[in-house]
């Protein structure tokens, strides 16, 4: 029978699980053999590498346990309860399986079931190891499995007998409880092991007897839940033991069956990182690099083994393969093992012997420096920890095997490529993520500081699962300091950045992904407490084949230039984006972004039917052109202000159409010609023509074919009083018989630019001279013709502002009633398709005739809208109190709804069910007089019917709303 005392000495040996601290004494008992606190580097860096190689996986339950590098208590033993860190950095302190510790007060007094000769096949793995002058004990590859099925003994004394379970010491009931997680054998259908342990928390208690009487035991037989403390600490702790012992395998001395300690003689490899400085400042591994090692990358995978019971040998001994290559003993004088390859126990092939160690070259009979088996044996002790954490994470159900089924985000874009929201403006952020049935957060924060989570006065930010709009109603500006306290430079206007957490459901936990991964990758938007700058013209919206309206291109956009100040002009521009018909129809939106004022007389919607092998364009004159894609000829040479070769940025075909030119006001750029080349394709391109004409057989020219934008990095101020556009550029052509220059103008986004110079000519050379910023994707030569297609005007049908407004007279005919588009509305237009029975390609050109003009008191004499109009007479009459039908209607999700009032007040709009309860409050504040539209997103409703009421001063009205999803 133990007395007291040897109980109390057990448990201070034994008790891995307990919160007690250790003494400085035992910490001095392991100076002159390899530091616990490498241990502790080793399996808190494993975790850092597992997170960088799978960022989209969450490990915060596994990454939360497994501790950190920093001591407990305040206490110079590094020691916390509980973690990983803590079963590794004890693993030698106590031999809690096989009880077999050197001499007490030696300095030596550690763990000898840490070595491991996988090369000896006579007795299988769970051999004995012979150590010199110490004798035969079990090795590290059977102690680790003992941990992982519970079939664990602690060692009495009088042999490998005793009981197969853990003690464990509540010091409130002053209890000793004797617990096991192996597998009952009264009951099959307990797996038992480790990872059944962690998943029910449910363990075997055998039996528990008071501290101070010992012999009083009561056997009670049962499987108990524990609570999440003591659970804790068995499990983690127990997890950092296995991490010991698998770190033990990466150091040659304990492959060779060489025992280390300082009094006999130590060992080179063990001396060298027993210094601090040597592991944990050294470059084997640190977050930084992305687990980037000089030799491979990632985590040993364990389950590039089939076989599920081979895959922490699979660490095991892949580990000890490789220390064995490396030479031990005092001045790593012991030479190294011979090392077997494939010749397994099992028979199996393990690839990465060959892939990986044979890499390393013959076996080194001497290393001059520990440190070259430190790139080899400490990177490589790091990413096989890595692989058994993320065993026991996937096993145990921590994560799922597939990091692909983890929710993450890929990408979040946003509807304001200037990264401005003006007052009066919206912009939309949506989230783009691997699965889209998840639960979205998203959250708006100022300053860039993750703490500051601000939404001023005057901002709306409503959020619509994967999509969030920032409505800037009446916003003033915010700085940092009064946002946030004093961040970046207090001075500066706070901007709004944006991140979004998507939630999904695995297995029985909710795991999370915030987008952005990395903080510098945040989302922002500058809110302005003053209108939209002066960008000029409106846009053209179309709705494509997803029935969504997608932003193509500005048009009228050589309204402002200086000679055509005042005029009316047609502009014919080729649409970009396909549309979608829809009850065999096309619809297409007008739009005024800015303070702008735009008069259009008339629309059109022209289908161009073109050859197979053809493209369409417009010129500069606005007249239709068709060419032979395939006869589009790049430049030979081209130069960016006579220094920057630029030839393979600008070819027609570029492969690199991500790589562009772009520049500034005065830049030049010059481009040179194959003349033999273009005289041939001329040719060519002439009878490949003539069966396709069906009338002006020599109707051809030759031009210069480029696609420009706006340069999209040019850091653009915001603009309160517009100035004037103007021509994008002068272009000189020099061909075979004489010159030609030209201005040409270009749009907001890329589109062709077609420049013809004249027929039966060669070009020499073009060269650009910048008015505008731009960006160049391709300048070319090109045969264009004018005839060998047909052109159906499509009818427009129905033409309605966003108050309901019929403009279909006003739009059909070139009759000088105009229809005006500003900032309270749009324009939108639907045309009867016209099927196509050619056979041919088709494409759409919108042309549109009038004129945009700036609405400010700067604008130019002439540039005033023009305001005649069909439907013209309440608007020269000044505003009425009205409520128009909100349109789409039905809708799905959006729709706007428009209303003036007649004199200022409180406003209230809202929108209620069918029961009459209030679903949303759109509008809630005073207006002055005026003529308001607002959006209502019901993507969050369901289907049915909706009313919208509106109360201002003694106006009172309700209309109704169908929501179809």
């Amino acid at each position: 029978m133990k007395t007291k005392y040897q109980y109390l000495l057990v448990l201070c040996l034994f008790f891995l699980f307990s919160s007690s601290s250790f003494s400085k004494e035992s910490s001095d008992s392991i100076q002159g053999r390899y530091s616990q606190d490498a241990h502790k580097h080793i399996t808190a860096q494993a975790m850092e590498l597992l997170k960088h190689q799978f960022p989209y996986v969450n490990f915060s339950l596994l990454s939360q346990n497994i501790g950190d590098m920093q001591t407990s208590n305040g206490g110079s033993f590094p020691f916390q309860v509980g973690k990983a860190v803590t079963g590794a950095f004890r693993e030698d302190e106590e031999d809690v399986v096989f009880n077999i510790m050197g001499p007490v007060g030696a300095s030596w007094y550690v763990s000898n079931s840490h070595f491991w000769n996988a090369d000896n096949r006579n007795d299988g793995d769970n051999s004995l190891t012979t150590l010199n002058d110490i004798g035969d004990y079990p090795n590290a590859y059977t102690k680790i499995c003992r941990y992982i099925d519970g079939d664990w003994r602690y060692w009495n004394g009088n042999g490998y007998g005793g009981r197969k379970y853990l003690e464990y010491y509540n010091p409130v009931q002053g209890r000793v409880y004797n617990y096991s997680y192996a597998k009952r054998s009264n009951d099959p259908s307990d797996p038992g092991g480790l990872i059944n342990f962690f998943k029910t928390k449910k363990i075997w208690l055998e039996s528990y007897y008071p501290i101070s009487f010992p012999s009083q035991i009561t056997y009670v037989q049962a499987y108990v839940s524990l609570d999440d403390g003591r659970f804790r600490n068995i499990v983690w702790e127990l997890v950092g033991r296995m991490c010991h012992l698998l770190e033990d395998m990466n150091v040659p001395a304990h492959t060779h069956n060489d025992v280390h300690v300082s009094i006999l003689g130590g060992d080179c490899y063990e001396d060298f990182m027993t210094q601090a400085s040597n592991y944990n400042n050294y470059t084997w591994y640190t977050a930084s690099n992305n687990g980037t090692f000089t030799n491979g990358s990632g985590m040993i995978d364990p389950y590039a083994i089939n076989n599920p019971d081979e895959r922490v040998r699979y660490l095991m001994y892949t580990a000890n393969q490789l220390a064995d290559h490396w030479p031990s003993g005092p001045n790593c004088s012991d030479n190294p093992q011979q090392h077997l390859g494939n010749n397994d126990l099992y028979g199996g092939s393990y690839p990465i012997l060959d892939t990986y160690y044979q890499n390393l070259g013959p076996t080194p009979p001497y290393i001059s420096s520990p440190a070259q088996e430190g790139d080899y044996c400490f990177n490589h002790a790091i990413r096989a920890t890595a692989g058994l954490l993320y065993w026991f994470a996937i096993e145990s159900g921590i994560i799922s095997n597939d990091p692909a089924s983890y929710p993450h985000i890929d990408n979040v874009t946003t509807t304001s490529p200037d990264l401005n929201v003006y007052r009066g403006e919206t912009v939309t952020f949506t989230a783009y993520p691997n699965n889209p049935n998840y639960v979205y957060t998203w959250r708006a924060i100022y300053c860039d500081n993750n703490n500051c989570n601000y939404v001023p006065a005057g901002m709306n930010m409503p959020q619509y699962g994967n999509q969030l709009t920032v409505q800037n109603v009446n916003y003033n500006t915010v700085y940092c300091r009064d946002a946030c306290g004093t961040l970046l430079d207090a001075a500066m206007p706070a901007a709004l950045y944006f991140k979004v957490e998507v939630t999904a459901r695995l297995g029985s936990n909710f795991i999370s992904y915030i987008f952005p991964h990395d903080p510098s990758d945040l989302r922002k938007v500058i809110p302005h407490d003053f209108n939209r700058p002066y960008s000029g013209c409106p846009y053209v919206y179309v709705q494509n084949e997803a029935g969504q309206f997608v932003s193509d291109n500005n048009i009228l956009h050589r309204s402002e230039f200086t000679d055509l100040a005042g005029q009316d002009i047609s502009d014919r521009y080729m649409l970009t984006i396909k549309p979608g018909l829809f009850n065999n129809k096309i619809s297409v939106n007008l739009f005024e972004s800015t303070i702008d004022v735009s008069s259009i007389n008339s629309v059109k919607l022209l289908a161009i039917d073109h050859p197979l092998g053809t493209k369409i364009g417009v010129t500069e004159a606005n007249d239709i052109v068709m060419y032979y894609d395939a006869d589009v000829e790049s430049p030979v040479n081209a130069t960016k202000n006579q220094i920057e070769d630029i030839t393979q940025y600008i070819q027609y075909q570029n492969p690199r159409s991500h790589d562009t030119v772009s520049g500034i006001f005065n830049d030049s750029i010059l481009s040179s010609y194959d003349i033999p080349v273009l005289r041939n394709k001329v040719k060519q391109n002439r009878v490949k023509f003539n069966p396709l004409s069906r009338g002006m057989q020599d109707a051809d020219n030759t031009a210069l074919i480029m696609k420009i934008g706006m340069d999209p990095n040019l850091d653009r101020p915001p603009v309160i009083i517009p100035a004037p556009k103007d021509y994008a550029g002068t272009v000189t052509v020099k061909t075979d018989a004489n010159n030609l220059t030209t201005r040409f103008a270009r749009r907001e986004n890329p589109s062709d630019v077609i420049v013809p110079f004249g027929q039966n000519a060669s070009i020499e050379n073009a060269s650009i001279q910048w008015n505008r910023d731009y960006a160049l994707y391709y300048a070319a030569v090109v045969n264009i013709f004018y005839d060998g297609f047909d052109v159906i005007e499509l009818p427009l049908s129905e033409a309605l502002n966003s108050a309901n407004v019929d403009l279909l007279g006003d739009l059909q005919n070139l009759d000088g009633y105009y229809a005006t588009l500003d900032t309270t509305g749009i324009i939108m237009l639907k045309f009867d398709n016209v099927t196509n029975t050619s056979g041919m390609i088709r494409d759409y050109i919108l042309e549109t005739n009038g004129q945009y003009a700036a609405s400010t008191s700067q604008q130019r004499l002439g540039s005033a809208p023009k305001v005649n109009s069909k439907n013209s007479t309440e608007t020269t009459l000044g505003f009425t109190n009205k409520l128009n039908a909100n349109f789409p209607n039905p809708f799905n999700p959006t729709t706007k709804i428009n209303y003036q009032i007649k004199k200022d007040g409180f406003v209230s709009l809202k929108i209620y069910n069918v029961i009459g309860q209030l679903v949303k409050e759109l509008v809630g504040e005073f207006k002055n007089a005026g003529n308001y539209i607002v959006e209502f997103n019901g993507s969050y409703l369901a289907s049915g019917t909706y009313y919208y009421r509106i109360e201002a001063n003694d106006f009172i009205e309700t209309k109704k709303m169908i929501l179809i999803k």
